[in-house]
Formats: C-alpha cells, sequence, structure tokens
C-alpha cells in the first residue's frame, strides 16, 4: 500500500447506536449493510441481467463518495475475504493470481412434512 487505507469492513457485523441520531436510523442501517453484505457474498449466476446489480452499485458509489477507498466483504466461493478497492493507485501490485471456478457443488436434502399422497 502507498498510504493507509479506508475501508468498509463489511465482515463485521457491530455498529455503534451511538453514531444515529435515532434508533431507527440505525436499525435502518444495520439492515441495509447486512443485507449488501450477503449480496456482495453470494455466488451470482452470469444468467442475470445487469439491473440486477444496481442495488450494489448504488451502495458501492455512495461509499466512495463518502471518501472510503474500498469494501472487505466475506467471500461467496470459499473461506477467506474479498477487497475492493475503488482506486488501484493507492496500492502495489506485486503478483497478480487468476482462479477460475471450474464448478459449484450444492447438496439438499428432501424433508416430508407428510405422507406422499398429501402432496
Amino acid at each position: 500500500m502507498k498510504r493507509e487505507l479506508k475501508v468498509v469492513d463489511l465482515r463485521k457485523r457491530s455498529i455503534s447506536p451511538f453514531l444515529f441520531k435515532s434508533p431507527y436510523d440505525f436499525l435502518e442501517v444495520v439492515f441495509l449493510l447486512s443485507n449488501f453484505s450477503d449480496d456482495l457474498s453470494t455466488p451470482v449466476s452470469p444468467h442475470f441481467s445487469n439491473i440486477e446489480y444496481l442495488p450494489t452499485q448504488y451502495i458501492t458509489e455512495l461509499i466512495k463518495s463518502k471518501g472510503f477507498d474500498g469494501i472487505v466483504y466475506s467471500s461467496a466461493m470459499a473461506s477467506g475475504d474479498n477487497i475492493v478497492l475503488f482506486d488501484d493507485n493507492n496500492v502495489v501490485v506485486d503478483s497478480i493470481e487468476y482462479v477460475e471456478i471450474s464448478g459449484i457443488n450444492y447438496e439438499h436434502k428432501v424433508h416430508w412434512v407428510g405422507e406422499e399422497s398429501d402432496f
């Protein structure tokens, strides 16, 4: 890094309620950031349209406009974290590693609530 960066850490789910004028404002921000973090950490199908990205793009631009240098959030694909930097001039890149996801394995269980004839 060329300087210390100011980032929003979406991995942390605790925000001081004393930063807000009312408990309602606090709850709205907690709800918004929680959903935003969950959206960023959810795998996205390549078949989704660009319009589905608009809410996360809007919130990201809002965070950027408040003077933050980036966002840290939990990875959707593995244990670990992702970092989004708004200006790559703030860091020096030593190396780049490209990772291709070759597949996703979903497991599920079927739970019957009643007899099969009930359905």
